[in-house]
């Protein structure tokens, strides 16, 4: 007891270490991915489907049965019977038309379907942890420029009140810059907010506890600029189509369409099965008198129709041969071959419209991202330029502020235009990393060779 106690105790010190570090995007997603419980369930629905189709396979396999009947009939005035017996029998399937086969490439078509839609949730998981993750720490960032910012305006309010003191500016200016430092504060009193907020939207999504004290390992995006993508246009297209989860399950819808319409045709032609017994009876014990049976039993059972037939044939011993043939008619029963094939034909159309769709739009859609990624990064690098140009500008009218060549009204404008330039720059950050996020998943590439490729110049 002891022992597990210990144990239970370097559990949980273990996973509250590992809980404490910095978490890498690549981390997240494998303890989201693991957590999931949506995922688990998919994954328990494709283990259900590939153990449907063995049992299919089951089918091809003998029959063995072994029977024991005890029977007793009394007649009044008349003589009593008294019969038992033992038997054991054996049946093989020999030919169903190819229904098994078919029933087992069925189940293989949709276990494969089940894993295309475990891997999309899987995929939509990750897309979403990634996207949370990288926007939690541009808004750490986005935290650290926001007080730095305070940091000067509180800097600069003391050179205003001192030029209040005097008299070089109005005091209606000096409550304008203390107004200014005062909304600094306030926004990053909201932005602090946001971050809690989404930080624990965040545990939940991986399902960690609120209380889990993680932290995200945070990218530099003082000089983030993108990446260097290592493939041509036409490249790209070509891997986007080839992993896209869509046009792939489209391909398996095809296949299991044609399976079942070629299913139905194979109900068309008769189940044949082979057949033996032997046993013992008698109407005491030890049972003595032996007999044995061999059969051939060829039926239409599949065939959805009003007529039924059933022929099969055998021996019970060497002097006795047995033949029977069976029919009957339902004239009330709905026959539903001749609509099944017709629908299945209609879905095979839909899928096949579908997939040439699919096949159409994922390069069209490759090719958009592909060169919005692109712009967007031409966009980052002039407001980046621009940003830089603003901040050497302002230090400019800074230093002309402090020896009164400049009037207040000059340098606030100069502080408001260098903050529109800062939250341009910083969504044009954002909308970049949602297409690099989109762009990697489409191609394959994981966060780690997204960290490779960044450092590519």
């Amino acid at each position: 007891m002891n022992k597990l106690l210990l144990c239970l105790a370097l559990l949980l010190i273990f996973n509250s270490v590992i809980l404490s570090s910095s978490l890498t995007v690549e981390e997240a997603i494998n303890i989201g991915v693991n957590n999931s419980y949506e995922l688990k369930n998919q994954e328990d629905v494709y283990k259900l489907s590939l153990k449907e189709r063995s049992l299919n396979i089951r089918q091809w396999f003998p029959d063995l049965s072994i029977g024991f009947n005890n029977s007793d009939t009394v007649t009044l005035n008349g003589v009593d019977y008294h019969t038992k017996s033992l038997n054991a029998k054996v049946s093989q399937l020999i030919f169903d038309g190819g229904v098994s086969a078919l029933s087992s490439s069925l189940s293989k078509k949709q276990g494969e379907l089940d894993f295309i839609t475990m891997e999309t949730s899987t995929q939509q998981l990750k897309t979403k942890i990634w996207s949370d993750y990288s926007f939690i720490t541009l808004l750490e960032y986005e935290i650290q420029l926001k007080k730095e910012f305070l940091e000067s305006g509180k800097q600069e309010l003391k050179i205003v009140e001192l030029k209040s003191n005097q008299g070089s500016i109005t005091q209606l200016e000096k409550i304008e810059a203390t107004l200014a430092v005062k909304q600094l504060g306030l926004e990053l009193l909201q932005l602090e907010d946001q971050f809690i907020k989404s930080m624990n939207e965040f545990k939940n999504l991986l399902g960690l506890s609120v209380s889990s004290p993680i932290k995200c390992n945070g990218s530099n995006y003082n000089n983030y600029k993108g990446v260097v993508l290592p493939w041509t246009l036409e490249e790209y297209k070509n891997i986007s189509l080839n992993n896209n989860l869509d046009y792939k399950k489209s391909i398996v819808e095809i296949d299991k369409i044609k399976t079942e319409i070629f299913l139905t045709k194979s109900k068309l032609l008769p189940t044949i099965k082979l057949s033996g017994s032997i046993g013992l009876s008698g109407s005491e014990y030890p049972l003595n008198e032996p007999n044995y049976n061999l059969s051939v039993d060829i039926s239409f059972d599949k065939l959805s129709s009003p007529v039924t037939s059933n022929l099969s044939a055998g021996s019970q011993s060497k002097d006795v041969i047995n033949r029977s043939y069976n029919g009957e008619i339902s004239p009330l029963k709905v026959v539903t071959s001749g609509y099944s094939n017709k629908k299945l034909q209609i879905d095979l159309e839909a899928a096949i419209y579908n997939m040439n769709q699919t096949k159409e739009k994922v390069p069209q859609n490759a090719t958009t991202l592909y060169n919005s990624y692109n712009l967007k990064k031409e966009q980052l690098l002039l407001q980046e330029e621009l940003l830089t140009l603003e901040e050497e500008k302002m230090k400019i009218i800074k230093i002309q502020f402090q020896q009164g060549t400049i009037i207040y009204s000059n340098w606030i404008s100069a502080k408001n235009k260098i903050k529109e330039t800062q939250n341009k720059y910083l969504k044009t950050i954002i909308e970049t990393l949602e297409l690099e996020i989109q762009l990697c998943l489409l191609i394959g590439i994981t966060p780690d060779s997204l960290e490779h490729l960044r450092s590519i110049k």
